[in-house]
């Protein structure tokens, strides 16, 4: 089953006329990729049906693939936006018969509007889908929603001077789902602002916790999804809640590289808004997708955290190191703080010392994240912050083994 995705606001706003223009254009786009596949049909409204014999489960995902990819990639509109369809695919089995077909082809197709539109969806998907909104939902209102944080570290001091807010879910049986699946679910099911809410408000009530130990004069990052970044009613909600806090001054907003790519108002409107606020924002995961240095130039980010793909042995990786170089050269030439995160090794820590001006990192090496229940067990890895009075002291001599 394949849907035209909102078919409605195309009618609204270019008239049926146009309407009409993109379904002839859907039938002929659908002929071409599925022709000779199988029987092609319009159910109804903007909806197509395509029933096809003889394909495995994967040839009919890269053919329903190819049919959103070449929807999108053609232009009907008179603005010259693009048109995206969603897919929902179900195949008949010993447990299906041909009246429930249909069914949850509809189904899947529903769950792939659901869910971002743009994409295809399977029953099997949607069987797994199935009951993960409330239980996200139940994980935030009972607290099996909890957040650790990791330590980021000064080289030279080698103090704490931030944490990263990582967002864990404990199960009912006492162990933690995958942290990336847990987020991409979020994500797809449209409960990702909640749970970004949920780890604010864990911020601001952990942070005296952290402030005990590690003094007032450190920040806190926390994440916000690509998908949200963009999102000017949540972005809204979001710079409320920070500004309510009185801590908002002590938060960088870590987001991906994506989300300064996409087309939209973040660069114009969402980042000058936290600014505003005092929030400084963070390009996170550098390296790891749409990012090329000119791109960097025009990101108005605060600082850089280069993934831990590109600091993996960077002592034994000339070609990283080169790529390492020219991002800190030209984070420096634009006011950026630099980042290495998942320093892991005492070589890799010692390369950024030598090597970088990169003053700042984050990783094993010092720290796993921790919850601030067993802040006591993290305290003694780094040394105690001075205070202003003991400015003049000697500095003690920290060797970590």
């Amino acid at each position: 089953m394949l849907d035209a995705d909102h078919f409605k606001t195309v009618n609204d706003r270019f008239g049926h006329a146009a309407g009409d223009k993109v379904l002839v254009g859907l039938a002929a786009v659908i002929k071409r990729v599925c022709g000779g596949c199988g029987l092609i049909g319009r159910y109804g409204g903007e909806e197509f049906c395509i029933a096809i014999d003889g394909f495995d489960e994967q040839a009919v995902q890269s053919l329903a693939e190819r049919l959103r990819q070449a929807v999108s990639d053609t232009r009907w509109l008179p603005n010259g936006e693009a048109v995206t369809v969603s897919i929902g695919i179900a195949s008949l089995d010993a447990q299906c018969a041909v009246a429930d077909l249909v069914k949850r082809a509809d189904s899947a197709l529903y769950t792939a509007k659901a869910t971002g539109r743009d994409r295809f969806v399977t029953w099997q998907d949607v069987e797994l889908l199935n009951g993960v909104p409330e239980q996200i939902r139940s994980a935030i209102r009972d607290r099996k929603l909890y957040c650790e944080f990791q330590p980021k570290v000064e080289i030279g001091s080698q103090q704490v001077v931030g944490f990263e807010a990582l967002v864990r879910w404990r199960s009912d049986r006492d162990h933690n789902h995958p942290t990336e699946e847990f987020i991409r679910q979020a994500v797809e099911l449209g409960l990702i602002n909640e749970v970004t809410h949920f780890v604010l408000a864990t911020v601001i009530e952990s942070i005296v916790r952290l402030d005990a130990v590690f003094g007032s004069s450190t920040k806190v990052s926390t994440n916000v999804a690509a998908k949200l970044a963009n999102d000017m009613n949540f972005m809204t909600s979001f710079s409320r809640a920070l500004r309510n806090s009185g801590i908002a001054h002590r938060i960088i907003v870590e987001m991906t590289e994506e989300s300064f790519i996409k087309k939209g108002g973040f660069q114009a409107q969402i980042i000058p808004l936290l600014h505003e606020l005092g929030v400084q924002v963070s390009i996170d995961d550098f390296g790891t997708g749409y990012s090329s240095l000119s791109v960097l130039a025009d990101m108005m980010a605060d600082e850089i955290k280069v993934d831990r793909s590109l600091i993996s042995r960077i002592h034994e990786r000339p070609r990283n190191q080169s790529i390492l170089r020219a991002i800190n050269s030209l984070g420096r030439s634009l006011n950026m703080n630099i980042v290495a995160e998942g320093v892991e090794t005492f070589e890799e820590l010692a390369y950024l010392r030598a090597s970088t001006t990169i003053r700042q990192v984050q990783g094993f090496y010092f720290a796993r994240p921790f919850h601030p229940d067993s802040i006591d067990s993290v305290r003694h890895l780094f040394p105690v912050r001075h205070q202003a009075s003991m400015a003049t002291s000697p500095r003690p001599i920290f060797v970590r083994n």
